[in-house]
């Protein structure tokens, strides 16, 4: 997913036992993946986000996540405070919790927004070797679990992204692990997770 992806010290003990282990296959087909994003085209979940910074501070979220493909992702955060993240492949929006724009930020040109821009569309051929060029991608499916979990490693030591690790579970978005340089570790928890092919015609509701 790419600036999205647009989306811990202290508790990397608690995260490094709950998390699956990094997948070693390498991935040359995508048939779970490709299925997942176009039966995913509109995904609404429940979150609950723990990240520890590279200072060791430990900040939790919780809120509603909502993807769509090909047109971006919003993160409506509602405790500790309530505010919404609007990202699209070339706009990151900021927004408080009565609907006001607090903030726009150009994306265009940037690393983070280029991967994010691929993880929205639908996985073609194409975006998976623009990220290939980036990542070592690899994958691990249990058919008889129905779980898929990807794993993305940078190839650069200057990418932000140091690493990426989420897990798909019957056809819904259940984890994502993450390393950033700057944001430290991330665990991302989702809930309640709603599947539609069909993409809304209204804008993301920032205010519930």
């Amino acid at each position: 997913m790419k600036t999205l992806l647009i989306f811990l010290v202290s508790c990397v003990g608690m995260v490094a036992a709950s998390m699956p282990e990094f997948p070693v296959n390498r991935v040359n087909n995508y048939p779970g993946l490709k299925a997942w994003f176009k039966e995913a085209a509109h995904t609404v979940a429940a979150f609950e986000m723990e990240r520890t910074m590279p200072s060791g501070r430990v900040l939790k979220s919780r809120g509603t996540f909502e993807f769509r493909r090909g047109e971006g992702m919003m993160w409506r955060t509602e405790h500790p405070v309530r505010n919404a993240m609007v990202i699209t492949p070339e706009t990151l929006l900021v927004y408080d919790a009565r609907g006001r724009e607090l903030r726009r930020n150009s994306l265009k040109g940037a690393a983070a927004a280029r991967y994010t821009g691929l993880f929205m569309n639908e996985m073609k051929p194409e975006d998976m070797k623009q990220l290939e060029r980036a990542f070592t991608i690899t994958s691990r499916a249990d058919t008889q679990a129905a779980c898929l979990v990807v794993g993305m490693k940078a190839r650069h030591a200057s990418n932000d992204l140091r690493w990426l690790l989420f897990v798909v579970r019957r056809g819904m978005l259940e984890h994502v692990y993450y390393e950033s340089a700057r944001q430290g570790m991330t665990h991302v928890i989702f809930s309640k997770v709603r599947l539609s092919e069909k993409l809304p015609t209204e804008p993301f509701a920032v205010t519930k």
